[in-house]
Parts: structure tokens; sequence; C-alpha cells
């Protein structure tokens, strides 16, 4: 009777399973030539932002008047899950975090329209700016200098930006750092406004009316409709001299040039940037959509190219910063390990199986890999760093199921059956056990889609390509292989071929160890069973012992280094810029003494600094950003570069915090705590307690709070006088805001820009406290009187911004830990014993692990919680192909083992545990069952046969040897070349291969060793 089934019929259709094949091939070369390609998977962030610009305003007075209404109006609302506020001097920002899961686009209109009904926002206040953040990402930097003045550079800038936006593959294109607004500046003394009894507001009236541009309606005629447009706007400041701002006077029409100086240029701001020494500015661009780094950046070179051609020679343009290059060298690094990897995986499968057989075998990889490609798109997944690391960590396992078929095959073929009977019968007879084994491996990766956080959207590649792969394999084993096999003729023995001599003298060797050495070695150990379990016992809790004595560390993740070391320097607000100019030089002397002195140490030909780009956003704030030649062509890395400069740099008098960053992928501080309290000197009080403590720490750096100390204030408010002549505090205040801050008479789009006309007293009149007490105010009945008659004055401080969270005030205290600080320590540290402590202390205090600490917490609670459910899965998967309850634990049993594997490998290569090794431990947990669900079900079907002994199980161990091994190597080979891999940007996937090839190989021993040995003693309880 011949055999019948879906696996029957494929098996003698060649063509069936050879157009499968070439649809998975093609189908996916055809998906990979379209999908798109980035660093990093993309990560949209589900905010919707509210700003609000109100100009003088100090931070407290924006939370009064802007920030607390809007928190009123956005908090209630059910898509609220956090709500974050910044204030500023000017402005207020509020972010609203949406609920996972949540309409981004339902929320962004139930949150505008909530806003939009708020009508107690101060008058000087702009409308509010609403927006539904998505995550810009950038592909490269252009950064235009030279020696030249500033609106001569700002023009070519301007220029080069218009030039970027016309190219048809580029959509966005800004200026990297803040840049000064663009302004129409009219300046006007006191003695001129109280001249022709003028004040600021009636200029600025004036001057806003004087330029119009808008429609007035519209005319019906015969010919057709007609649009009446007054249209009268100013562009230029030469524009705005002839508005008369007077009219009858003895002297006749006073006209705005006549006694005003009206200049172009820019706001007063301390924000300078330079490249190499030179003036520049740095314009970004983005790519949106479905956009490539590599589309954008050949965008941008053709760009810079042909901009080149028109800039006069004073004007440089360098290209930094491009993640194409970063993108294409990661790529090629994970793709070179790829590669040796499968070479390895070839060679170990043509050194144990027939070479048509293991030509059939590795051809299921490409088939599998393609296969799953066809799907990515389906579920969000990219060409990236990540998913590309995934089809690395499939290398190995992906193989596992057709050695398991394939060599089942070849073994019923040496028993002299058909190959069609032999395709067939052997395939049906591992097919219960290949199936559940894969899913089993498909259950244990399911955990990691339900990661939490930022982490979630960048992890998720790795479990939705290997599930992909995992499943196109299954199918690849049961309906093409077979058909393969089955079209390959019997394999013959050419003694004249080297080959077959040295596989012969392999296949001898292999024969020796299975009989002899593993079947000795089993027969000992079968009959002493109970001490051998009792050895591996042991070694679990040696290695438990090792974790919980902190022997071996855990770090959140390892880090990942960019070409790029950037510096922030904050000084005391208030401070002169030449004082912050004087640290930006110190530290770039810096830079180019740890160039020189690292260079004499290591002999390198030249320069590891690429250039050197240097800011100041006030004269408080400030970056340096050093790039450094990439990383393959220098033999030092950017954290030991950056160490270095910390120390070159040392500590600097007069800066309130320098703090370094390289890091290629950011999840926020190593240490990060935040406090919430309604009092502000009690958060002050705690922070500072918290910053002291860090300090203790031994590898602690860049301990800073979130407190802002602002400027020196003059605080002042009518006195009784004033409240005679009908003056208010707000009236005062908006008189002396338009003199000191000047008055916003209109804005206008003039190109790219937005122009400010802004009308305010000469720089002489606003520079000094004499000032202020001598200028006049006007009261209701346009009266003028000396402000110092009206009001009183005192000195303070306040803050320069005020952050809040959930509706109260917070502070962040944050810190970096180097390699001798375990963050992960500290914190569990702190928790224990100073933050309950401080807790007590301040009634009404709350605190809270952000940062680093915060995403392992949410990363680990996801899995957590849904690593019992996979279990429980991968227990029914297990019972129902055994029929027993009791069979599954000792498969599952090689669990805890492959965990254990994982942590020695970590220790043999010397690396800590950290998230990406958690990660690859969850993966061990569905591989490492695999070999020992097949060899259960081997002695199953052997015991079934015979009676049970020790002579039986031992043969059926024998009978799975050389599969469990083949398949161990394999896993553990083709993740080699990525365990030794040296890159500093790759290292951070390492932990998770060493995970997986550790544990799977220890795991090797147990399913060789302690499954049969566990096997029988459960036979021996059976019998008592």
């Amino acid at each position: 009777m011949s055999p019948k089934g879906p696996i029957a019929w494929i098996a003698k259709n060649h063509v069936a399973a050879n157009l499968l094949m070439l649809v998975l091939l093609v189908g996916g070369l055809v998906t990979f030539t379209t999908m798109k390609t980035e660093v990093f998977p993309s990560i949209d962030q589900d905010e919707v932002e509210i700003s609000v610009s109100y100009s003088g305003a100090s931070p407290s007075e924006v939370v009064e008047g802007v920030i607390l209404v809007i928190e009123d109006a956005v908090s209630s609302l059910e898509w609220t899950d956090k709500v974050i506020s910044t204030a500023t001097e000017g402005s207020g920002t509020v972010v609203v975090e949406l609920v996972d899961g949540t309409d981004r686009q339902q929320a962004y209109q139930d949150i505008k329209a909530e806003v939009d009904r708020i009508t107690t926002f101060p008058d000087e206040a702009d409308d509010p700016v609403i927006s539904l953040s998505s995550r810009k990402r950038s592909v490269v930097d252009i950064t235009l200098y030279g020696d030249m003045p500033e609106l001569d550079l700002r023009y070519y800038a301007d220029t080069f930006r218009q030039e970027l936006l016309n190219n048809e593959n580029i959509t966005l294109a800004d200026y990297a750092y803040s840049v000064k607004d663009r302004e129409i500046r009219i300046k006007i003394s006191e003695n001129e406004l109280r001249k022709y009894n003028l004040t600021l507001s009636d200029v600025a009236e004036k001057v806003s009316a004087a330029s119009v541009d808008l429609p007035v309606g519209k005319l019906d005629r015969e010919q057709g409709e007609l649009v009446l447009r007054m249209k009268d706007k100013r562009y230029y400041a030469k524009d705005y001299k002839n508005i008369p701002i007077v009219s009858g006077a003895e002297s006749g029409t006073v006209f705005l040039g006549d006694v005003a100086d009206i200049e172009e240029g820019f706001e007063d701001s301390d924000i300078v940037e330079t490249f190499n020494g030179q003036k520049g500015l740095t314009i970004r661009v983005y790519r949106v959509g479905k956009q490539t780094p590599n589309s954008i950046s050949k965008a941008v070179q053709e760009t810079v190219a042909d901009t080149e051609l028109k800039m006069p020679d004073n004007v440089h343009i360098t290209v930094w910063d491009d993640d194409s290059e970063l993108l294409q060298s990661r790529l090629d690094l994970l793709m070179r390990n790829a590669a040796m990897g499968l070479a390895l995986v070839l060679v170990i499968l043509a050194v144990f199986l027939e070479f048509r057989l293991a030509m059939w075998v590795a051809m299921g990889i490409p088939i599998s890999f393609f296969g799953a490609v066809l799907f990515m798109p389906s579920l969000g997944v990219s060409i990236n760093m990540i998913s590309s690391f995934a089809f690395i960590l499939a290398l190995g396992i992906v193989v596992d199921d057709a050695i398991v078929v394939g060599e089942n095959i070849h073994a019923h073929r040496m028993m002299g059956k058909s190959k069609y009977q032999a395709a067939v019968d052997g395939t049906h007879e591992v097919l219960g056990a290949v199936t559940f084994s894969v899913l089993t491996t498909v259950t244990a990766f399911i955990p990691l889609l339900f990661i939490e956080g930022p982490m979630k959207l960048l992890m998720s590649n790795i479990p939705y390509v290997v599930i992909s792969v995992l499943v196109v394999s299954l199918l690849e084993s049961f309906f093409i292989l077979p058909a393969h096999l089955n079209s390959s003729d019997k394999p013959k023995k050419d003694k004249k071929r080297l080959s077959f001599g040295v596989r012969q003298k392999i296949r001898n060797g292999l024969e020796f160890l299975i009989e002899k050495v593993y079947g000795g070695f089993m027969h000992v150990a079968m009959s002493y069973r109970y001490i051998t379990i009792t050895v591996f016992v042991a070694l679990l809790i040696i290695t438990y012992g090792s974790i919980k004595s902190g022997h071996m560390k855990f770090t959140f993740m390892p880090k990942v280094e960019r070409d790029v070391i950037r510096i922030y320097v904050t000084m005391p607000e208030g401070t002169n810029i030449e004082k912050l100019n004087k640290v930006i030089q110190h530290i770039d002397a810096s830079t180019k003494v740890v160039d020189e002195e690292m260079r004499s140490k290591t002999g390198f030909d030249k320069s590891y600094v690429d250039y050197v780009i240097t800011g100041a956003v006030s004269g408080s704030s400030g970056r340096v950003s050093v790039a450094l030649i990439p990383s393959e062509d220098r033999d030092i890395s950017t954290g030991k570069f950056e160490n270095l400069l910390r120390k070159t740099v040392g500590d600097v008098q007069g800066v309130e915090s320098i703090t370094y960053s390289s890091k290629g992928l950011n999840f926020g501080d190593n240490l990060n705590v935040r406090y919430a309290h309604s009092s502000e000197a009690v958060l002050m009080a705690v922070s500072d307690e918290l910053k002291a403590k860090f300090a203790t720490y031994e590898g602690v750096t860049d301990i800073e709070d979130s407190f802002d100390r602002g400027k020196k204030e003059l605080l002042f408010r009518v006195n009784d006088l004033g409240k005679k002549y009908g003056l208010t505090n707000e009236e005062v205040g908006r008189q002396v805001r338009a003199a000191f801050n000047g008055l916003e008479a209109l804005k206008f789009q003039r190109g790219l820009d937005e122009v400010t006309v802004r009308v305010e007293y000469p720089d002489n009149e606003k520079t000094g406290l004499d000032n202020l007490l001598q200028m006049y105010i006007k009261t209701s009945d346009g009266m003028q009187v000396p402000f110092y008659m009206v009001a009183e004055v005192q000195r303070g401080q306040g803050l320069a911004s005020i952050n809040r969270t959930d509706r109260k005030q917070v502070v962040n205290v944050s810190a970096a830990a180097d390699g001798n600080a375990n963050p992960t320590e500290i914190m569990r540290e702190l928790a224990a014993t100073m933050l309950p402590r401080q807790v007590a202390e301040h009634p009404g205090l709350t605190w809270k692990f952000e940062g680093e600490e915060e995403r392992r917490q949410e990363s680990m609670s996801g899995i957590a919680r849904f690593i019992p459910v996979a279990m429980l899965a991968m227990y029914a998967l297990l019972a129902v192909p055994f029929g027993s309850y009791v069979q599954p634990l000792i498969v599952l049993m090689a669990i805890p083992c492959g965990l254990a594997g994982a942590v020695w490998g970590h220790m043999l290569m010397g690396f800590n545990i950290s998230l990406m090794s958690i990660f690859g431990m969850v993966a061990v947990a569905g591989v490492v069952v695999n070999d020992s669900l097949v060899l259960v079900d081997f002695i199953n079907k052997f015991v079934d046969k015979n009676h049970l002994s020790i002579e039986v199980i031992v043969n059926a161990a024998k009978r799975r040897f050389r599969p469990i091994l083949m398949t161990s190597l394999t896993t553990f080979f083709g993740l080699f070349p990525m365990i030794l891999e040296k890159s500093l940007h790759a290292r951070f996937l390492v932990p998770m291969a060493v995970s997986l090839a550790f544990g799977v190989l220890f795991t090797t021993v147990v399913a060789l060793v302690l499954v049969p040995c566990v096997y029988m003693v459960i036979e021996d309880i059976k019998k008592i």
C-alpha cells in the first residue's frame, strides 16, 4: 500500500516542491529589495505636545499663567497616561504621554479641543501650538562654516537649506541646534516717546496696522468674481521707515524713521556655534516615511556638490555624522559574521552527513531566511541592526529540524528502503517530535513580544524574525526537503575521493566515540544515576550562588558607542558668555592634548579627531561635539578617548556641571531618581543629599540635578501711591516688560524664516537699575510718572526652569556609571536605605527610578508576566505528544541547565549579565528542550519495542547522539563569529549570542547524560 497524505504527495511531486522553494526564494528577494533600511528600528512616541510662548515671563509666571491651566484641562482625559511640564523663561511646554494602544489622532483631537476651550491665558501669551509628536529620524548633519559676519553666514546657510529642500528626495531639513530668530528691531528712546506722548504699545499698534495683507471682500462682475485685498506688507527694515506715527503735529507728519533706529538683525541671544574654531551653522536632514538613510545621504551629497560650486571661497561645507555610512558598516559587520557562521555550519554538516544530504539540509537556510523576509513588512520589521542580528541568532537554530528530518531519512535509506519510501517514512517518524520542538522554541520567543517601554519597539524585531524563520523552516523540512532527498541518488562510496577518506576517518572516530566512549560512560552514569543527578544539581546551586553573591554583575545594556563624544557644559544662570567660551575653549584644547598624547603612546600616524563643533545656547549653557575618525580606522575605543578627555579637562572652577556622552543607544542615565514634592526647599534638600551620596561611589561621574538656578531677580509691586494713580501690578508689569523685553508688533514669514518685528528701547536705556527706576509709567488718565514713585523693589533669585510631572513639581538627580560601578546594585541599596528614610523625614515626598533602571523594570515586568504562561504552554506542548504528565518535566529540566550554561558562558567570555543576556536566556528556554524532546521520544519508542533496561535507554541515546551533537554544534558555531566580534558597535548584541550558544552547548551534555538518568529514576519511582 503506497503512502498517503500531503508529505507523501509532495515527496514524489518534485515540481510542486521546487515551485514552493522558488516562491519563497524569489518572493523574499524581491521583498528584501523594497524594504526600509535603518540603523535601529524606528521608535514612535505616543505623545501630544502643547507649547505656549509667553515673552518676557519668568518660569514661575509661566507656571501660574500657562502650565497649571493646561494641566487642569488635559489631566482628566481618558487618553492621558502621564503629564510632563516644563516652564522656562518666556515659554511653557506640556507633554501628554498617551496610554498604550490609544488612537493617536483621536487623542490629539480631544486634547486640542480641551486646550482650545481655555480662555484664561495671559494677554501677552501667544496661542498654544499643539502637535502630535513623531520621532524625527536624523540621517546626516551638514555644517557650513567660515570667517564672515553672522548675517552673511546665515544667508548662505538659509540658501543651502532651501537647496536641500528643493531636492525631491529630501522632505525635512532644519537647523540641528538653536539658531537666533530673525528680527526687525525698532529702537525708540524714552525721550522721543515722551516728546510725542507715546508709549511703546502705541508705536507697536501703529506698526502692526501699517503692514497688512488680507482679503476684504469680493466683487461680482459679469466677467467673473473679483477678490478685493488690502495689501501693504512690509518685509524689510527699510519698509518701516515711512510709517506715520504722529499726524497733525506742528512740524507735520512724524514718520517712524524720524524718531527710531530700524535695523535688520537677530534676537538678543548668546547663541553661537563654531566648527574647528570658525563660525558655523549645522543643518540636520531627517528621513520621513519610507525614506532610507542611503537615499537621503545620496541626495545630500548631490546637493552639496552642486552648492559648493555656487558658494564663495570663504564658505566651507562639511558632511558628518552620516547614518548611511554607520548603517552600511554595521550591516557589513553583521553580514560578515553571518557568512562566517554559515560557513562553519556547512563544514559541520559536510563532516557529519553525506555531501548531498548536507547540501539539501543547508539549502533550508536561504529558503527559510528569504521566506521569513516575505512576512517582515507586514510585521512592521525593517532591515536594521537588530533584525539582521536576529537572522544570525536563527542561523544555527534553523537547521535543527532539517538535520533531524534529513538524518532520519538518511538512516532509513541505509536500511535498504527506496529513496521515496525512506523520505516518507523518515519524515513521518519524527513528524510529531520535530513539530512540537519547533512550537516549543516559538513559544519561548513569544515573551520577548511583551517587553514594555521603548525596548519593546526595539527588541520585538528579534522574536518576529526568529519565529518567522522557524515556521518557514518547519514547512521546508516537511514539504521541500523530502522531495529533494527523494530525487537524490543513494550515496555511493567512491573510495578514490579524498573527501571520502576524510569523512570515513571522522565517521569511524565518531562511531568509536559513540559506541565505546559515550556508551561506556553512560552505562556507568546510569548505574550511578543518583550521583550523576546530584552533580548537575550542585552545578545549578553554584551558578545561582555566583549570581546571588554579586560575583556576576548585572548591567542594563552593554554600551553602544558612536564616533562622536558630546559634552554639555552648564554654568550658573546669568554667567557672562565670555566665561562660558573660556570653558569651551579649554575643552577644545584638552581634546588636542589627549589626541597628541594618545598618538605618541600608540604610534598612530594620524589624528584620532576628525573635527570639533562647539556651541553656546546662552551664557549658562554650551556644548562641544568631538567627532573621532570611524572606529574601524582607529585602534582605541570612543569610551577610552572620552575617559582620557574627562581626566584632562578635570574640575573647572565656576562650572555647575560638565557631562559626557558617546552612547549610540540612549535609554536614559545609568542612575536617575525623580523626587516630587510641593516644597521647593524640600526638593533641594533631598536632591543635594542624594548627589552627595552618589559622589561616595567609585566610578560614578557626571552627577547633577535638574534644578536650574535662575538669574538674580528684581521683584517689584505697586505701592500705595501707585494704587492712588489707579495702577495695578499687571499694568505696571506689562509696561516694564515692554520696556526691557520689547513689544512684539507682528510676525510674518519671509522665505523659510519667521521674522519678528519688535519695538523696544535702545540698548543703553535698558542696561541698569537706574534705567528701571527712572522710566516713566503711563497711568489710565494719560499722566506719566517715574517708576520709583509708584513701585517698591527688592532683590531675589528664582529658577531658570521648573519641571513638573503629573501636576507636581519634580527634580531629577542623575549620574553616569563607568565599569567600576554597578548601577543596579547602587539603585537596590538606595531603595532599601536612603530613599525610604527621606520619605519618612519629609511627609508628602515621593520618589521614582527613571532612566535605565526604569527601562529595566519595564522590560523585565513584561517578560516576567508572560514567562509563566510560556512555560505552561511549553509543558502542554510536550504533554500532548508524550501522553504523560511526568515526562514533560524531564524535558523542561533542560531549561535551568541551559540557563546555567549561559551564565558560565558569560563568565568565560568576561561579560556581565545584561538585559540582552536575559533576552538570550529566554530564547535558550525554547531551544534547549528540542534535543531532550526528541531523545525522550526515541527512548519511549525503544522501550515500547523492548523491555525497559539501562541497555535499551543507552541504545536510544546512542541513536540520537549524532543529530543532537550536530544541532548543538551548528547552533554554537553559527553564533561563534558573533561571540568573538571585537567591533564596539556590535558588542551590545554579543551577550545574547553568548547566552544562546553556551546555553545550547551545555544542554548537549544535559540531553545526552542527565535526561537518560532522570528517565530511569522516574521509572525507579514508578516501581515503588
